[in-house]
Parts: C-alpha cells; sequence; structure tokens
C-alpha cells in the first residue's frame, strides 16, 4: 500500500477477472492459470502451465546478480528458506535468473509482449527475508522495475521497448518524432510497436496521453558497434580486422627470455678459464 500508486485490492486465488484493470498483480503463494498482460510480482509462485514441483529442506542463496536494477543494493547472503517451487533456470527462452541456490533458480524476471515478470521460488513465510533490511529494498526496487514511476522517478522506454498503455478507444494514435497505430485489445489495453525514433511522443485515446522514449537503459545503451564504418562524403569505408583485447603476456615472455640468454652469456663469458 505504501508502494502501490493507486488503491490496493486483496483477491481469491479463484478470482480468475482479478487482474482486469489491475496496473500491477502480486501473487503469494498463488499461480495463475495464464499469466495477465500485466507485470506480476510472485512469492512461492510458479509459471503458468509449467509443473516443475517444489522442494523442502533448508537452503541458502549461493548467488545473486548485484548489477541487476533489482537486487542492486541486496544482500542475500543471510536468507534462509525451507520452501520453494522449482522455476525454469536461463535455458527455458525469455527467462533471466536473477539469484540461484545449489538446488536452482530462486528468484527469475521474463519478459513477454513488452511486459515484465518477476518470480521468488520461496513463499516469504517460508523464510527470514520479511525480517531483513533487503526485503523492503527489494520490493521497491521490483516495483520500480515493473511499473515504471512507482517512486516517483521519469518513465522513459527504450528505442526497442513496445509500449503498453491503457485504451479509451478502439484505436490509440501515437504522434511525434514518428507515427505508430495500435488496436485496443479485449482486456482495454493497447501495445504500440517500439518507437525507435527519440523523443517525446503524444497519445490519442490512451492513458498516459504522453510517452518519452530515449536511448537510455539500466546497464548500457541499445547502441551496437559495427564491423566498417564510412567516413566522408565519399563513403568510403574503413574496417579493422583486428578487434578487441589484445593480451600482453607473449611479449612479457619474449623479453624475460631474451633478458635470461643476455645473463647467460654474460656469465659464461666471464667464468670462461
Amino acid at each position: 500500500e505504501v508502494l502501490a500508486p493507486g488503491a490496493v485490492s486483496v483477491h481469491p486465488p479463484t478470482d480468475l477477472e482479478a487482474a482486469r484493470g489491475a496496473g500491477l498483480v502480486v501473487y503469494d503463494r498463488v499461480t495463475p492459470q495464464r499469466l495477465p498482460v500485466v507485470p506480476t510480482l510472485g512469492f512461492g509462485s510458479a509459471w503458468p502451465d509449467t509443473d516443475l514441483g517444489e522442494r523442502t529442506g533448508r537452503e541458502r542463496i549461493v548467488a545473486w546478480n548485484r548489477l541487476h536494477p533489482v537486487l542492486r543494493d541486496v544482500s542475500l547472503s543471510s536468507v534462509v528458506y525451507d520452501r520453494a517451487v522449482n522455476l525454469p533456470g536461463d535455458d527455458t527462452p525469455g527467462v533471466t535468473v536473477l539469484a540461484e541456490s545449489a538446488s536452482g533458480p530462486v528468484i527469475t524476471e521474463t519478459v513477454g509482449a513488452g511486459v515484465r515478470h518477476i518470480r521468488v521460488a520461496f513463499p516469504l513465510e517460508r523464510s527470514n527475508w520479511g525480517v531483513e533490511v533487503g526485503m523492503a529494498i527489494f520490493v521497491a526496487q521490483a516495483f520500480e522495475r515493473l511499473v515504471p514511476g512507482t517512486r516517483g522517478e521519469g518513465i522513459v522506454r527504450t528505442t526497442t521497448d513496445p509500449v503498453r498503455v491503457r485504451a479509451s478507444a478502439d484505436r490509440v494514435t501515437a504522434t511525434g518524432p514518428a507515427e505508430a497505430i495500435a488496436v485496443r485489445g479485449p482486456d482495454g489495453t493497447a501495445a504500440l510497436p517500439p518507437l525507435e525514433r527519440v523523443g517525446v511522443y503524444t497519445l490519442d485515446n490512451a492513458t498516459p496521453s504522453t510517452v518519452a522514449v530515449s536511448m537510455l537503459n539500466e546497464s548500457e545503451s541499445m547502441l551496437t558497434i559495427g564491423d566498417a564504418a564510412s567516413l566522408g562524403a565519399t563513403g568510403r569505408t574503413t574496417a579493422s580486422a583486428d578487434s578487441g583485447r589484445r593480451e600482453l603476456w607473449p611479449y612479457a615472455l619474449l623479453i624475460a627470455v631474451m633478458l635470461m640468454t643476455l645473463e647467460y652469456l654474460i656469465h659464461a663469458a666471464r667464468a670462461r678459464v
């Protein structure tokens, strides 16, 4: 309730329409039959249509991605739990493992149709994480990851992300540096294709009414480096055949061998009778 930008309501697992109209759905020991078209956060919640079972026994988290926005400034070394559902790993398309134990993934993230979903394998009540300081930090950062702007930060989308908005009419139009059109779906939302040009767009018949698109990213920009570059108006192309990291140890080894050989020759010359 402190972090949520709007009203919070609690629904039983049997309420299949609970996600309708919500900006974020949190599952507590509940596995939905299918993922909604809004971001979700789950504790002790497995993936729909994936029966991987669960594991019991005292476990600790042994590794986590400290650079990921959700786990930045979060320490998981003291977290202990005794029951967890099995989550898909990195070998599953679209799944990123954020933390793992010796038995498998513990925290994962996936992106589908421009919507993020985060899962924590264990229920909070079967762990000591609820009394850890890192738990509050994790929830705040997870909310900001799933629903940008929750903490008052600017909502900026990259040039490769689809833009999903709430539609008040059958068609949503985005105008700005470029133009795009989307049709409202049965859930009341519309998904605009990635807006490839940077700038501020105005949306008709949609909430929010403006969208900012930039090259910003939590780790690095979306720019890629080509194998060749065109110089000048003539379009002359230059390319590098030897790029990347260069090892220096062969040169150091060669210098060491030359010094040892020189030392041996000087010693042999002085020692000759």
